[in-house]
Parts: structure tokens; C-alpha cells; sequence
């Protein structure tokens, strides 16, 4: 059950070269949630993961993470937090084992912990190859691998799958959304990627122009706006009678309408009330649905942008 929040920001704000990259960023990022930070490239996702982990100062604003305030106590969160912002740097000639080890020396882990963490990455029986004939997919594991040592209640996971082939891809989009069980970390993970995080995340935040636009629980975002399609002998008929009733209606093509349904309204209801009314009017009913909606579809909504899964 979710408990609190893992990272909360109120009304962050940065400026760099003189320009605000971001601009009253207010973040809530309850515990134990897989949160997805979306926003294309620019946006100012990765300004924000430093300024969450004191690579860069905020102008203005707070950051709680995990419970301490950032400005007078940030040891304490930041040591309870596992971090993976852009591609890892990796020692080439050394194994991933070698590569953990490193770390792990510097923290003052037992040696368990590579165990436990390449276990947790898949990546054990990979552990003897040097990291120079590792693959792309291969290297962000390692990344990760370190970033879970120690065994961080938080992991911050900047663009995780930037790079990968489409198996890389669901390979890391499976291990991330597993992640808040295994290891019991609340994972915070920013991405271009739409679609990809539409997958994973249980919360999502929309960040545009460094601004916030929208956050929520997935469920509930995606729910936010629900959308009927009626498939009717008589489209122009029906839109015009639906219209005159206050209905928002969009022709769909191939004698489909799309309805948005009344806010407050159940959608049963809502789909039960439009086929009475057509039907009464002549008008035949030949398919009710509810229309798919996507991330993509939200942030398109929320934001006024033409962005796409894969924008650059």
C-alpha cells in the first residue's frame, strides 16, 4: 500500500545560460510506485534528475526525497538512492564484476551485493566478459546493476532504454517493472518513449517546456477523458441529432463516431443513453465501444503537441 511520497518537489525552477529550462516543476512521486517521466528530448527531464540528485542547484523551489529535505539533509536521502542518468561510464577493459567491484570498494558493501545485484539484472552468467564485447542492452544492465547496490529505497533511471534494439527494449521494460518487488525501491524513470513507459509505469508525470502539464496514477490519467465509438448507418444524421443534444462528436471515418462522455457521467450509462437516442430517431446502431486511449493521446490532449512515441 502506498504510504507517503518518495519525491516530492514544489514549484522548482532553473535557468541555465540565462534561459528557463525549468519552470514550476511540483512533483509527487508516491512510494513504491514505478513513475514515469515523460517528456520529449529538451524537455528538461534530465535537468530535473540533477537537480533531484544536487548535480545542480534549483534557482528556487524544494525537493523532499524520501522523506528529508534536500537543502539542509541531502546525505540521507542520497544515500538511500540508486541513480542511473544517462549512459553508464563503464571501465572497458574490466569485467562487469571488476566494474561493480570498483563500487562497491567505495561504498563499503560486502561482496555479496554484486551477486545480488547481478542476479536482480540477469546479467550473472555475463560477469566473467570484459564489458568492451558487451552489447548496448548488456552495458545498461550493468549501469543498473550498479545503481541497485546497496540497496537503494529509490532508483532514479534516466532514459534506461535509449539506444536499444526493440528485444533490449522489452528485455528493460520487463525489469523495471518488476523492480518495486523484488527489491522493494520505489523507481522513478524519465523516457521519450511513450509507449514504453505507458507499460511499466503505475504514475506518470508530463513534463513539456519545463513545465508540468499533468501527473497522476496511469489507471486514472488514462481514464480521464473516456471516448465512445458508435458505428451507425447514418453518420450526418447522427451528428447532427447528437450535436443539438450538447454532445461532443467527432466523425471517425468508415460510419464511425467518436463521443466524449459527459464528465460525471457512467460510462454504461453514457453508451446506454446515446443508443436509445439513435435508435428512437431512426438511426441504426451497428457497434458501441469504448475507444482506446494512449499516453500519446493524453499528452497530446494536455500539452497541445503533435509528439509522438518516438519524438526527437
Amino acid at each position: 500500500m502506498l504510504m507517503g511520497f518518495a519525491i516530492e518537489t514544489d514549484d522548482l525552477r532553473k535557468e541555465l545560460g540565462g534561459r528557463p529550462v525549468i519552470r514550476g516543476c511540483s512533483l509527487q512521486v508516491p512510494e513504491g510506485s514505478v513513475y514515469g517521466f515523460i517528456g520529449p528530448n529538451g524537455a528538461g527531464k534530465t535537468t530535473v534528475m540533477r537537480l533531484l540528485l544536487r548535480v545542480l542547484k534549483a534557482d528556487s523551489g524544494s525537493i523532499r526525497m524520501l522523506g528529508h529535505d534536500m537543502n539542509s539533509d541531502p546525505r540521507r536521502a542520497l544515500a538511500k538512492t540508486g541513480a542511473f542518468v544517462e549512459s553508464p561510464a563503464l571501465y572497458e577493459h574490466l569485467t562487469a564484476r571488476g566494474n561493480l567491484d570498483l563500487t562497491r570498494r567505495l561504498l563499503g558493501l560486502p561482496e555479496s551485493e554484486i551477486d545480488r545485484v547481478l542476479d536482480v539484472t540477469g546479467m550473472a552468467r555475463h560477469a566473467a566478459r570484459k564489458v568492451r564485447d558487451y552489447s548496448l542492452g548488456m552495458r545498461q544492465r550493468v549501469g543498473l546493476a550498479r545503481a541497485l547496490l546497496g540497496k537503494p529505497e529509490l532508483l532514479l533511471l534516466d532514459e534506461p532504454t535509449n539506444g536499444l534494439d526493440p528485444e533490449g527494449i522489452s528485455e528493460m521494460r520487463e525489469l523495471i517493472r518488476d523492480l518495486p518487488d523484488r527489491i522493494g525501491a520505489t523507481v522513478f524513470v524519465s523516457s521519450h518513449l511513450l509507449s514504453e513507459v505507458e507499460q511499466v509505469a503505475s504514475h506518470a508525470g508530463l513534463l513539456r517546456e519545463g513545465q508540468l502539464v499533468m501527473q497522476g496514477r496511469m489507471q486514472s490519467l488514462l481514464a480521464s477523458e473516456r471516448t465512445l465509438v458508435v458505428g451507425t448507418d447514418k453518420p450526418k444524421e447522427a451528428i447532427t441529432l447528437l450535436t443539438a443534444a450538447g454532445h461532443t462528436v467527432r466523425f471517425g471515418g468508415s460510419h464511425q463516431l467518436a463521443i466524449t462522455c459527459s464528465r460525471g457521467s457512467e460510462f454504461a450509462d453514457f453508451a446506454q443513453r446515446i443508443n436509445t437516442s439513435l435508435v428512437e430517431s431512426g438511426i441504426g446502431v451497428s457497434e458501441l465501444r469504448e475507444e482506446s486511449r494512449s499516453l500519446e493521446d493524453l499528452y497530446k490532449t494536455a500539452a497541445g503537441t503533435g509528439l509522438k512515441g518516438e519524438a526527437a
